[in-house]
């Protein structure tokens, strides 16, 4: 279910509680939300590939699912942060280099697969270059 669609489930029920059936509602959408960072965190943490379901973990879509991103930011923060930068400080970084360039490069990832399906095409190799 896209971010939005929660939202609104949201909203409407925090508009009728005290009704039950409101609280419900809300308790479910917190509990979609929660669940949705803890498994966009865990496959972090595996090394998984992400996919639409995970959620953004920072910049301006903060907290949207990745597929709520519209796909010219990810192609610009894709020239924002190239592969080769992320690569080496994935790998031989410190802290807290090293974690937060391993969960750009799972954004990175799935961006690129993202772009490349809609797009039909390789797009670039992560250069930075224009």
């Amino acid at each position: 279910m896209r971010t939005a669609v929660l939202d609104a489930y949201y909203e409407a029920a925090v508009k009728q509680l005290p009704r039950p059936s409101a609280g419900m509602i809300v308790e479910l959408v917190e509990e979609v939300r929660r669940l949705r960072e803890l498994r966009t965190a865990r496959k972090a943490r595996k090394g998984e590939d992400f996919d639409d379901d995970c959620i953004m973990p920072f910049g301006q879509y903060k907290g949207e699912t990745l597929a709520d991103i519209p796909d010219d930011y990810l192609i610009w923060w894709r020239s924002k942060n190239p592969l080769k930068d992320l690569l080496i400080d994935a790998r031989i970084g410190g802290y807290p280099a090293k974690p937060i360039a391993q969960l750009k490069l799972r954004i990175y990832e799935y961006a690129t697969k993202r772009v490349k399906t809609q797009t039909g095409q390789e797009g670039d190799r992560g250069t930075g270059s224009e």
